[in-house]
């Protein structure tokens, strides 16, 4: 077994997703470790022509012109700086470019299902946060009828111009005056957070899509242990107070149980 938490060779869930050796420790991870054994998979399922066809029905009328998929596993590091996701961009020649975005499997302990119910959360807050004029890019999901590897986990996003803020890239100059970069970026997250007050979805949760694609508040989203527990989630839920009330009453309940805690790390 890979002990990789991934594997795109099988359509259906084993033991490589475990991620843990036989003695319940987590492999430690080089940049080559951590990278190399899942891109160059995940690489080789990346098909140009069952992208193009994808790219060119979101943006109908429109012809790609390029999908820009690296060469070499190290490319997708330094290109596009991906870490829990990878970006593929689709050119066009006669139109705004989209991203392709790729969800790691490598880098999360999720099991497949509430991984896919998360990245569908992500697209359907990218949809609603985008329509409510909040500057995030409207996000497509991965079509039904996709002709790619039923495991690769992707959507498409509308293009963002620019390059990334890095900030500090020196640590002699953390104190120094802001650049003009810094600057917007900081007016930037402002404004952002300006327009975010003014999106209301009246309850408690994660943003899912119903069964007709609606935009609807589905569960609470939230990480370990929660993630890796059937049935995964739990709520919407219709106050603050009755969140953290059933996200105390679960992890007390999973203490009881001896379903959170081993005996090796329990306090007593």
């Amino acid at each position: 077994m890979c002990y990789g938490r991934f594997c795109y060779q099988h359509h259906k869930d084993h033991g490589c997703h475990d991620g843990l050796h036989p003695d319940d420790e987590f492999v430690s991870h080089g940049i080559e470790d951590w990278y190399q054994p899942e891109i160059s998979q995940m690489m080789r399922l990346l098909d140009r022509d069952l992208i193009k066809a994808e790219a060119e029905k979101i943006r109908s009328g429109h012809q790609v012109d390029q999908v820009l998929i690296p060469d070499h596993w190290r490319d997708f590091i330094g290109n596009f700086r991906g870490s829990c996701n990878f970006h593929v961009k689709i050119e066009f020649k006669d139109a705004e470019p989209l991203m392709m975005r790729i969800r790691r499997r490598a880098a999360h302990l999720y099991p497949d299902e509430p991984l896919k119910i998360n990245f569908q959360s992500e697209v359907a807050t990218n949809q609603a946060l985008n329509k409510g004029g909040v500057p995030v890019p409207f996000a497509y999901s991965r079509p039904v009828d996709s002709k790619l590897h039923p495991k690769l986990l992707y959507c498409y996003q509308d293009w963002l111009p620019g390059d990334m803020w890095r900030p500090f890239v020196n640590h002699y100059t953390r104190h120094s005056p802001l650049d003009d970069t810094s600057l917007q970026h900081i007016n930037g997250i402002v404004d952002w957070f300006i327009k975010m007050e003014k999106v209301n979805f009246g309850k408690v949760g994660s943003l899912s899509f119903a069964d007709n694609r609606d935009i609807i508040v589905g569960a609470l989203i939230e990480r370990d242990p929660i993630m890796t527990i059937p049935p995964y989630y739990h709520g919407p839920f219709h106050t603050a107070k009755e969140r953290w009330v059933a996200t105390i009453d679960n992890r007390i309940a999973l203490i009881l149980s001896h379903n959170y805690c081993t005996s090796k790390r329990e306090i007593y």
